[in-house]
């Protein structure tokens, strides 16, 4: 009688408008069957659903193949297997199959960044039916708030991450003072204000990968666990080295929480040299008032679209495909609500989708609808997105975009971090 109330209750649950309403849900499991991960309700709720998935890519492997993604209707069911785990997106949005991808590997990634690939494997060679929920324990607002962010994040969409608009003296001055932090075990250090990228310095050896970065980011804007004082905690960045920890010190510099500073370092035993390294980067920002200014552009937040002096342009993403850093302005007319933005956000998936599709490749995309003209544009060192009102020509939309492209250019120490010193 407690199993049939339990599936009773499991099938009103996932016929509920409130879960088969959601456009995009999430799932993770383990090959044997275990939930690990839901965007949308309790796992346990939804072990009928994931037992269907299972079955969906045992049916497959079992005439040696394996399953990519189902397309039903307005659905899209993306599949991506990374055994020990498989996860799986069910969409009904404008993004592509490959898109949808990108997006699971952001979670798998997370789910790395936790426990690491060498724990992932040693742990599963051993016990199948492991419940991974264990060691995940406390962690579901960050996979929630990935998850969440990706609805309208660019910087998942471009695999870039944005700066915070700075005079290109101000972010050099950070750099400096980042680069006074170094110690024998530091691998980056990063400083961080509003969630938005000031600079990062790194060993001469390694690189922060975009996706490295948005860990990061993730970790830091999902939690204000982080505002006590300084933390300390091991993060595994999958790009860096999947099979290992680093560990991270974290502290936030100003008194409203919004200026934080992440020194990595292989050495486990190094908190307090850490801590001693803050203080140097400390006493730099402070000397040139640095924090102050900091706290300013914050305020100030990013540019409106109307300072560039194009009266049709209405938004724009520009990805520097050399520093993988993106720039955007803020939402101005007609995109106030949050409804309009997702609405555009979907217009730059949607060109984003079409112009790398992988069976027919664009370099230049033109699309004219009653609520707006879009423009994408791929070339060797950038990807450009354009929103113009509904009226604007071809013709214009070139002449207008050539302008943006020299407004950007002008702009390049301001809008991005160019040059990203080393220790």
């Amino acid at each position: 009688r407690h199993l049939s109330l339990l599936v009773a209750e499991e099938e009103e649950y996932i016929n509920s408008s409130s879960w088969r309403d959601q456009k995009r849900h999430f799932f993770v499991l383990t090959e044997a069957g275990k939930p690990v991960y839901s965007r949308h309700g309790s796992e346990d709720k939804l072990s009928s659903v994931m037992g269907v998935m299972l079955a969906l890519v045992s049916c497959v492997h079992d005439r040696n193949d394996k399953i990519r993604s189902i397309t039903a209707g307005d659905h899209k069911f993306v599949f991506l297997i990374k055994i020990p785990l498989i996860l799986v997106a069910v969409c009904s949005t404008p993004e592509s199959i490959t898109q949808i991808t990108v997006y699971l590997k952001y979670i798998y990634n997370k789910i790395v960044s936790i426990v690491t690939l060498k724990q992932l494997d040693r742990i599963y060679a051993k016990q199948k039916n492991f419940d991974l929920r264990r060691l995940l324990t406390g962690t579901d607002k960050f996979l929630d708030h990935l998850c969440t962010s990706m609805d309208t994040g660019p910087e998942y969409l471009l695999g870039a991450f944005q700066c915070l608009p700075l005079a290109g003296n101000i972010r050099d001055l950070v750099s400096q003072a980042l680069q006074l932090s170094k110690t024998n075990d530091l691998a980056f250090a990063l400083l961080l204000t509003s969630g938005k990228t000031v600079s990062y310095c790194r060993l001469k050896e390694h690189n922060l990968h975009s996706s490295d970065l948005q860990i990061l980011i993730n970790l830091i804007t999902a939690s204000s666990s982080f505002h006590a004082g300084e933390s300390w905690l091991p993060i595994c960045l999958p790009h860096f080295n999947p099979q290992g920890f680093l560990h991270a010190h974290i502290s936030y510099l100003d008194d409203d929480f919004q200026t934080c500073l992440l020194l990595l370092s292989a050495d486990v035993n190094s908190f307090f040299t850490l801590s001693e390294a803050k203080k140097r980067v400390m006493v730099k920002l402070n000397k040139h008032d640095c924090l102050p200014i900091l706290k300013l552009a914050s305020e100030k937040g990013m540019y409106n679209v109307g300072k560039i002096g194009l009266p049709d342009l209405r938004h724009f993403i520009y990805k520097s495909k050399h520093q993988s850093q993106f720039t955007a302005p803020e939402f101005s007319s007609p995109y106030h609500d949050v409804h309009q933005q997702e609405r555009l956000f979907g217009l730059y998936q949607h060109l984003h989708g079409k112009i790398h599709n992988p069976a027919i490749p664009l370099k230049l995309l033109f699309e004219v609808s009653d609520e707006e003209t879009m423009l994408a544009w791929v070339a060797s060192g950038f990807e450009l997105y354009v929103a113009f009102s509904p009226l604007v020509t071809k013709g214009q939309a070139i002449s207008s975009v050539d302008r943006l492209l020299r407004w950007i250019k002008q702009r390049e120490d301001e809008l991005f971090m160019i040059r990203p010193l080393v220790f």
